[in-house]
């Protein structure tokens, strides 16, 4: 992948992750299906595709000079998902969990997508 492609797409990235989170903040006091069904929605696509670029922007940071700008904007980014963004949906996710014990449809796919999230945590 091109790096200019990849700062891209990891610039995309941090603001879909920003978005997940403001929905996050209030998936602890929704009890509307659809709401959280929206989110659950995102957070898995968001998942996916964190899946396919974050390791490439890894191996970005790792072998090429921080000396480029591009690179340079890649790491901050990489850093800035790594460091705090997936943090925080894991946080929000292991939150909501109690909240819905009583809907397990629901609570099933949080769960997926907790395991998902720290998964892709500790392969970063």
């Amino acid at each position: 992948m091109h790096l200019n492609e990849l700062a891209s797409l990891i610039r995309t990235l941090v603001d879909d992750y920003e978005k997940l989170i403001d929905q996050g903040k209030i998936l602890k006091s929704l009890h509307d299906k659809e709401q959280v069904d929206l989110f659950i929605s995102e957070a898995s696509k968001l998942l996916d595709s964190s899946a396919r670029i974050l390791p490439e922007a890894k191996l970005v940071v790792s072998t090429h000079s921080l000396g480029d700008p591009i690179v340079k904007h890649i790491s901050v980014y990489y850093r800035m998902l790594k460091l705090i963004s997936i943090r925080y949906i894991v946080d929000l996710l292991e939150e909501a969990l109690p909240v819905y014990q009583g809907m397990p449809e629901v609570l099933s796919e949080l769960q997926r997508l907790l395991a998902g999230f720290k998964k892709l945590e500790d392969t970063l």
